[in-house]
């Protein structure tokens, strides 16, 4: 990802596992995927899910993450 929130770069909470649940392209033809990622604390009793929009664009050999829009969390 560009320049990665401190979210995705610290140990706690971790996410353990993503779901795609959607994929298309806004009105300015910006390509996204809507995802619940789910997410744990190592010793702690605490569990999440967050559903949010991936802002996507061509890079080498796939894509890159431009910007995550949160959209609800569980």
């Amino acid at each position: 990802m560009k320049d990665p929130p401190g979210l995705l770069t610290v140990s706690n909470p971790r996410y353990t596992g993503f779901k795609v649940l959607e994929r298309g392209s806004n009105h300015e033809g910006v390509e996204y995927a809507d995802a619940e990622a789910y997410l744990s604390y190592t010793a702690n009793p605490y569990y999440a899910i967050e559903r949010s929009r991936y802002y996507l664009s061509l890079w080498k050999n796939g894509y890159i993450i431009d910007n995550i829009e949160p959209l609800e969390s569980i």
